[in-house]
């Protein structure tokens, strides 16, 4: 019986059953994968909250007869100011739309794990630090009280959406140069890459 023992991010989570309920991953070692937990529809307790979007999560998997069964998981990170905003919550499901589509099944792309990891950390903390990227938002509570705080998050999105598409094009090996492309410029490469389109984010 193969099992697997990994980190992973939460990309996505739908019911099965009336029981159990389908979890898609993201891992440094196996890529994108499909876990049915069994039994989660059933009791709040089973997993403890931790196969939600987009928690970062140890899980303990074994390989079914279709799927990798979920076995057990531990909640590492969540993530309550992503939960608790609309329009970072809207770039992190394009983020994983973007994972999604890019990407086949059990492939091991560690460089882009990180980049996810990366990229909701930014999400959460509403800035970017980075030697490339030295740029650093102040949160709401550090502006002062004339500053409109949903303007605000529109502007730490955007800006994220933008490293995210740069450092992705670099992961993949469809940018040479470490410049920043505009939307347009992502769209049509990532097009032609995947022959999918995308949905921008919806920010409000």
């Amino acid at each position: 019986m193969r099992s697997i023992k990994t980190k992973a991010v939460i990309l996505k989570t739908g019911n099965y059953s009336e029981k159990d309920k389908m979890v898609e991953i993201f891992s440094p070692v196996y890529g994108k994968c499909c876990l049915l937990a069994k039994g989660a529809n059933s009791s709040r307790f089973r997993f403890g909250g931790a196969i939600e979007v987009p928690n970062y999560v140890q899980v303990i998997a074994y390989k079914g007869k279709s799927f990798f069964i979920l076995n057990h998981s531990d909640l590492l990170k969540t993530y309550p100011v992503i939960r608790s905003d609309f329009n970072r919550i809207s770039l992190v499901f394009y983020v994983f739309d973007v994972i999604k589509k890019a990407t086949l099944y059990e492939q091991n792309n560690e460089n882009l794990f990180k980049l996810i990891i990366k990229t909701l950390s930014f999400i959460e903390k509403g800035r970017i630090k980075t030697d490339r990227y030295p740029v650093n938002f102040q949160s709401s509570d550090e502006k002062t009280a004339t500053v409109n705080v949903k303007e605000l998050i529109r502007e730490q999105c955007d800006f994220i959406k933008s490293f995210f598409h740069t450092e992705f094009l670099l992961v993949e090996g469809l940018l040479k140069e470490k410049d920043k492309v505009s939307d347009y410029e992502f769209r049509c490469a990532f097009e032609e890459y995947c022959g999918k389109k995308l949905r921008d984010p919806v920010f409000i």
